[in-house]
């Protein structure tokens, strides 16, 4: 038999395929940045060495570099000077092309995801405006058949909009506002129309981009001119990584609830599962930013859940160093009448390590705590404490372990990644 599609999973396959994408070309491009950094430094020291080998003069003049070399030289000159010029250009254009293709992943999720609304709410196609002859509708060989068609017509013309229209027809189409409440919308117009600056004239700025820029309340940190080319660097390609993350969790959120509202529940586990996973990675601001989505802007949830979701955004203010937001973010709930989970995770929260070594003994042996107590980055401090391992023998009749997860390649210290890529490169492995 085949297993039924539950209606919220196309929402939620759109999304997952979109975080992964989008989550590679984050994670890839430091990667990627190193191994051009060497590659360039490889060609520099090549180029200067066969200068100083062959003994060519450079001259500098007005900015106009000339060389003196024999002819006999002249080919290996060429070759090597234009591997050295070829790195400086992957050093600009790389990080250009990761920008460019994370806007590209937003578009294709938008597909996807405008694709799920039809699926989950069919009716919504009768007031789409696609007509087809009936020479055209005779080729189908079923209803579903031109659905599919109609759909994808209704999709690629949506596509072919501004961002910004796009949002137009989706709070048209599906009756609901998606701007209120959306703090990052000038980032993310100033995001797509640097993106089109890119693709349409080399990234050099026009006077569309700075006046749809400030149409949409956008404020520039310097002046920008018409002419100016712009850059991306690994701080703002990170802001828009940020940005459409946010953007894509909060439009499938909110569409999920609008039309799946007896579904609260997954929605919440899944938001739940998302913001956990960045907190694990240490990715504080972003899980704080939506944790504080789904306090402050979904506020329908069931009373477990939205403990979560608050204990969730107690523990990334406190690794973020925001320890007053956490103190305050607690005091609004009334934690003594919940169990004895919460009540652990708010006294290690708090750094009550007394009272949550307490607690520890009285919820005993349990397999999900167990579990929680070696992988939950909330108990991470509160692991280093000697009695921590002492009580978790006690309890579980084992000594405690923890199983760390290491990258392949840590982006915190790119040094030592230099130096493992540079092995790799030299030593041919991958």
């Amino acid at each position: 038999m085949k297993e039924e599609i539950k209606p919220h999973s196309h929402i939620k396959d759109a999304l997952d395929k979109f975080i992964q994408h989008i989550e590679s070309l984050y994670d890839s491009l430091p990667l990627t940045m190193m191994i051009v950094d060497l590659t360039k430094k490889s060609a520099r020291n090549n180029f200067n060495d066969f200068l100083k080998e062959k003994n060519i003069s450079k001259t500098s003049d007005n900015g106009s570099v000339s060389y003196q070399i024999k002819i006999e030289d002249f080919t290996k000159f060429k070759r090597l000077k234009k591997r050295l010029d070829s790195s400086f250009i992957s050093e600009r254009i790389i990080p250009e092309s990761f920008f460019v293709s994370l806007i590209s992943h937003y578009d294709a999720f938008l597909g996807d995801l405008i694709r799920a609304l039809f699926i989950i709410r069919p009716e919504v196609l009768n007031s789409s405006e696609k007509k087809m002859a009936f020479s055209e509708l005779l080729k189908f060989k079923s209803i579903e058949d031109a659905r599919e068609f109609v759909i994808e017509k209704e999709i690629e013309s949506v596509l072919r909009e501004s961002h910004s229209a796009q949002f137009d027809w989706l709070e048209n189409k599906f009756n609901i506002k998606l701007r209120e409440d959306l703090p990052c919308w000038p980032k993310f117009i100033e995001i797509t129309e640097r993106r089109n600056l890119y693709v349409h004239c080399n990234g050099v700025v026009s006077s569309q981009y700075i006046n749809t820029c400030l149409q949409n309340n956008y404020t520039f940190d310097k002046e920008v001119k018409v002419g100016d080319r712009l850059e991306i660097d690994p701080d703002y390609f990170t802001i828009a990584y940020h940005t459409f993350f946010e953007i894509g969790v909060k439009l499938s959120n909110v569409f999920w609830r609008k039309f799946l509202a007896d579904d609260i529940e997954n929605a919440d586990g899944y938001l739940n599962e998302i913001c956990y996973d960045l907190i694990l990675i240490e990715n504080y601001e972003l899980a704080i930013t939506l944790l504080e989505f789904s306090i402050k802007i979904l506020k329908k949830h069931a009373d477990r859940d939205k403990k979560v979701f608050i204990i969730n955004l107690a523990q990334a203010y406190k690794w973020n160093g925001n320890k007053d937001d956490m103190e305050q973010l607690l005091k609004k709930e009334d934690w003594t009448a919940c169990k004895n989970d919460f009540q652990l995770a708010v006294s290690v929260l708090k750094d009550d390590y007394d009272n949550a070594f307490r607690l520890m003994e009285l919820i005993g042996k349990n397999e999900d705590i167990r579990v929680a107590y070696k992988e939950w980055p909330l108990f991470k401090e509160f692991r280093k404490d000697k009695r921590f391992g002492e009580i978790y023998k006690k309890i579980f009749d084992e000594e405690f372990t923890l199983t760390e997860f290491k990258d392949v390649f840590n982006i915190k210290d790119p040094k030592s990644d230099k130096q493992k890529i540079k092995k790799n490169l030299t030593s041919g492995s991958s």
